[in-house]
């Protein structure tokens, strides 16, 4: 976890699915990247970034504005390669 004077950085938790597919499911959001149909295909997609996190040492991070708690970003720089 990194934390600054107003976000936070940390991975990502089972309970965060709802708010991240607020955006992780927005096509227009997502536009150059991917986007999940489904909140099931979203809430799989955070599960196997935390397995490979567990695995690898890296996956993406959630970000929450530390003012209120909201979750305002997911991701971060990662690799497959240890």
């Amino acid at each position: 976890m990194m934390e600054t004077e107003r976000l936070i950085l940390r991975p990502s938790k089972k309970v965060d699915v709802l708010q991240l597919f607020e955006f992780l499911g927005d096509p227009a959001a997502m536009q150059h990247t991917h986007s999940d149909k489904t909140l099931r295909e979203c809430r799989r997609r955070i599960l196997v970034h935390e397995w490979r996190r567990r695995r690898y040492g890296c996956a993406p991070w959630v970000v929450v504005r530390r003012e209120d708690g909201r979750i305002i970003g997911w991701g971060g720089q990662f690799s497959l390669r240890r």
